[in-house]
């Protein structure tokens, strides 16, 4: 073979992944070529069925991990990391299942961004489930070019398809057979009614393999994200911040029981709309009130499917 005929094989060896527009990736005929950039990918498809992946933006807002069941759950999932050589030696799949649950805004998606955000640093990939279709004709290709990256699959609120059997199913299917298989991968899926799910989801070793409740964020934990919100207010900035009674305690005492997700529009609604403070409480409090009044999930038994189908009709 001539030294232009070497060039030109492992030009095209280069080509495992096309970019086909911008961060949206399809995978090419050569056996061989990159990786996907790390990072968090969606799964879209084509006019004419073709399967892309497409790569999310990251969040710049403030995370912090807390002492707690935050920091177990990425603590297990980090040591998980680490024992691929104990399940190769004992022919077990390397996977992991785990279910995350409790009421919104307790903090489960910032577990996921830890998870994610770490499985980046190890050069892997993140999938974000839009579609369980797409996610059972995605991973397999993902994983016939890329076998030993780690992955995360991350499906969030599981309880939406609680009351569609068709989802349901798939979803099952998905893990008992596609997934079954699966090696380098954490599955973590998360609801905010674990009471809504059935036992074969949330009952099965090899679904789910195990179950973290997280709760309502404790007192120094909103101190935390809230001082945290604070300094990150450039200096300058027209703000308010200074309505917000941190130093006298009666932050901690008047958001009990809010969620990390209410801390947050209390700081939005004060420091930078200027609100006045009580109001602002009085507003989040009102609104869980009307929450509680109407608990109860919705599972449509009606859910359009396509509704979730990224349509990339016009990538080629």
């Amino acid at each position: 073979m001539s030294e232009e005929d070497l060039e030109l094989e492992d030009e095209n060896e280069e080509s495992l992944w096309a970019e086909t527009a911008d961060g949206v990736f399809a995978a090419a005929l050569s056996p061989f070529g990159p990786k996907l950039p790390p990072g968090n990918y969606t799964i879209g498809q084509t006019s004419t069925g073709d399967i892309r992946f497409i790569k999310k933006g990251a969040r710049d807002e403030p995370l912090l991990r807390f002492p707690g069941a935050v920091d177990d759950i990425i603590k297990e999932i980090d040591f998980f990391w680490s024992r691929k050589e104990v399940y190769k030696a004992l022919n077990l799949p390397f996977r992991r299942g785990i279910l995350l649950y409790g009421p919104p805004g307790s903090g489960k998606t910032s577990v996921l961004r830890l998870a994610l955000e770490d499985v980046a640093e190890r050069g892997g990939i993140g999938i974000i489930f839009n579609n369980i279709a797409l996610l059972s004709d995605g991973y397999p290709i993902l994983r016939s070019i890329q076998p030993d990256t780690p992955v995360i699959v991350v499906i969030e609120d599981l309880d939406n398809y609680c009351g569609n059997t068709y989802q349901e199913s798939m979803i099952l299917d998905f893990l008992d057979g596609v997934a079954e298989g699966a090696s380098n991968t954490v599955f973590i899926a998360t609801t905010n009614y674990i009471d809504k799910l059935p036992d074969r989801i949330k009952n099965r070793p090899s679904r789910f393999d195990k179950k973290f409740e997280i709760g309502f964020p404790v007192a120094d934990h909103r101190l935390q994200y809230m001082q945290r919100l604070i300094d990150s207010i450039p200096a300058g900035l027209d703000t308010y911040q200074d309505r917000l009674p941190i130093a006298s305690g009666q932050f901690v005492t008047d958001t009990e029981g809010l969620s990390l997700a209410h801390v947050k529009e209390l700081f939005i609604a004060v420091s930078i709309l200027g609100n006045s403070y009580e109001e602002a409480i009085e507003a989040l409090r009102s609104g869980i009130e009307a929450a509680d009044l109407d608990s109860s999930p919705v599972c449509s038994e009606d859910f359009n499917l396509g509704q979730e189908t990224q349509s990339l009709m016009s990538f080629h």
